[in-house]
């Protein structure tokens, strides 16, 4: 129906003007008035050799269509014989046509037009039962295949080759684990090139030149440690903090504490360290850092490092130790983090997060005195160094 319908509105306003029309489901009504230039048997004509062709596209009605006998439309005009004779399975050559002559008439046939759009709901039954025929014979021949036994037997075959039991009842028991032999020997091979490359290359990079001497001679700062990383990454695709730390992990799993976590690219400072044999565990910076800041704290408070904070001696015990208020804690603490991220500290770093919201360089000084610079070189020194 909607083949036939969208056949008979493709043209309206151009070369005819459609008035009342129904599509029932074997006859079509309906009133049309042509243009000057265009003949009514023209127009039919383009309505069926479209719509024959459209319907005929559909397997189900092409399929349908073959069982009927073949009617010749026989045309005046020799040049659309051809088309014609295609729309002969849909088409049946009846047609019958009436002039309206008058606008009583008019109405009459609108009318009888209307009167058979209210049989709709029996057109839409048959078209259900045409569209549950198509549908059964699809089905039919699409399971025709599977009723050849060789197609049963290579699909039961491929299901049992691809089939895999699960049992979630029997407790798996780990027989070993490690890495296998190939990881293994990539992994050697990353690290040999790199404990080569920074062997052959302590003199030119500053960050080398620290990390060699012992006792460091000089403070090893942030741009000091990114100029390393990024002529680490220059030289090898493969000498990522991440890649380095996971190499380490295959080939010394006893000797490795935690994760590298991205970001914290301080790590490197530990990686490089731990190839030069100068640490007998390779952990991440920032627990370095914070072993060292916990050893610190309590040194401080049994008298040692820096003798006391205050110029006016408030916080300084009988004994000579060094006490700290809770403010004091949070920011030594809030120094301690800073320089397992960055390396270092500096007083211009308490001018940004999370420093300055606190009051910034002002508060530092205002809680530490003119001690706060002696302070600072102590913790890089002993937290980083």
């Amino acid at each position: 129906m909607k083949i036939v319908t969208g056949a008979l509105r493709h043209f309206d306003g151009q070369r005819y003007t459609l008035d009342e029309f129904v599509v029932a489901a074997n006859h079509v009504h309906v009133l049309v008035t042509p243009a000057p230039e265009h003949e009514l048997s023209e127009i039919l004509h383009s309505w069926k050799s479209f719509s024959a062709h459209e319907i005929l596209k559909v397997e189900a009605a092409s399929r349908r269509l073959r069982n009927q006998p073949v009617v010749y439309l026989k045309q005046a005009n020799k040049r659309r014989d051809a088309a014609a004779t295609v729309d002969t399975n849909v088409w049946q050559k009846e047609s019958f046509d009436h002039i309206v002559r008058s606008s009583a008439s008019l109405e009459k046939f609108r009318a009888y037009i209307r009167s058979h759009q209210d049989d709709g709901a029996s057109a839409l039954s048959i078209s259900e039962d045409l569209r549950r025929d198509a549908a059964a014979t699809l089905v039919h021949e699409a399971c025709v295949p599977f009723d050849l036994p060789a197609l049963r037997d290579a699909l039961a075959k491929a299901k049992q080759e691809a089939e895999q039991t699960i049992d979630t009842t029997t407790i798996d028991k780990v027989i070993v684990s490690g890495f296998d032999a190939a990881a293994k020997e990539k992994a050697e091979s990353i690290l040999k090139s790199f404990r080569d490359y920074i062997e052959q290359h302590q003199a030119e990079i500053a960050a080398l030149q620290i990390l060699y001497s012992r006792p460091y001679k000089q403070r090893l700062t942030e741009p000091m440690l990114k100029e390393l990383e990024k002529k680490l990454r220059d030289n090898h695709a493969a000498w990522t903090e991440d890649n380095l730390w996971n190499a380490f992990a295959v080939t010394a799993p006893g000797k490795v504490k935690g994760k590298f976590q991205a970001g914290r690219f301080a790590d490197l400072v530990s990686l490089v360290r731990f190839a030069l044999e100068q640490q007998p565990v390779l952990a991440p910076f920032a627990d370095t850092v914070n072993e060292r800041f916990e050893t610190w704290l309590r040194s401080k408070q049994s008298g040692s490092g820096v003798p006391p904070l205050s110029s006016d001696g408030k916080n300084q015990s009988r004994d000579g130790s060094a006490t700290f208020t809770p403010e004091q804690l949070s920011w030594l603490r809030g120094i301690a983090g800073h320089i397992a991220t960055s390396l270092s500290i500096e007083p211009e770093d308490f001018d940004a997060i999370p420093f300055n919201q606190k009051g910034g360089l002002g508060k530092a000084y205002q809680l530490f005195g003119d001690q706060l610079p002696k302070l600072l070189d102590e913790l890089n020194e002993v937290l980083a160094a």
